[in-house]
């Protein structure tokens, strides 16, 4: 079975490496975030250009046509909607990635994808933003229970951290849990004697 089965393998590894030789010359690298659907397409589109006996140079040309609404068919073409259809695919693959990001993943992927991408990003703003402030009310908290802290641990240096937190957290009205948790990361731990 695995004899069988490496014929197939070197076609796939072969057809692999000869779309990635025109989709090189067509679009230079394809960004990461490419619809999958549209990586289809373009493989499918590519495989009817090479069905019709194009070379991958013949390839950008052909493109490079539809996109000028110039498109010559060849004699070679099996089935002209589907060549007409697959340059201009690509030519439209070209002509998204020549936008923005979201602009191209409208056009490849349709208004949904664009959604999509469009809350992600928010949302990924919003997160940024939000675990900013929390880093910096966290600072600013720490900053007023080692002000607080500091005074009261000289005096007391020996009075348990429990005690400590809880005076921390009478005087600045936080959490008595979430202070202890914070008193030896502060350094303001009771004294061993």
């Amino acid at each position: 079975m695995s004899k069988r089965a490496a014929p197939f393998s070197s076609y796939l590894k072969a057809e692999r490496a000869l779309a990635d030789g025109a989709i090189a010359r067509l679009y230079g690298k394809l960004p990461s975030w490419l619809p999958e659907p549209a990586m289809l397409r373009i493989q499918q589109a590519l495989s009817t250009l090479w069905n019709a006996g194009q070379s991958n140079e013949r390839i950008v040309e052909l493109v490079a046509q539809a996109h000028n609404d110039t498109l010559v068919i060849p004699g070679t073409a099996l089935d002209v909607h589907d060549f007409i259809k697959s340059a201009n695919y690509l030519a439209h693959v070209k002509w998204a990635l020549s936008h923005d990001k979201l602009r191209a993943i409208k056009e490849l992927a349709g208004r949904d994808a664009e959604l999509g991408q469009r809350i992600r990003t928010q949302r990924r703003t919003y997160s940024h933003l939000g675990n900013a402030a929390k880093k910096q009310t966290a600072t600013k908290k720490a900053q007023n229970w080692l002000a607080i802290g500091k005074p009261l641990r000289d005096r007391h240096p020996t009075k348990s951290n429990s005690w400590l937190a809880g005076e921390i957290a009478r005087n600045c009205g936080d959490k008595v849990s979430s202070i202890r948790a914070a008193v030896s990361r502060l350094g303001l731990q009771k004294k061993r004697t």
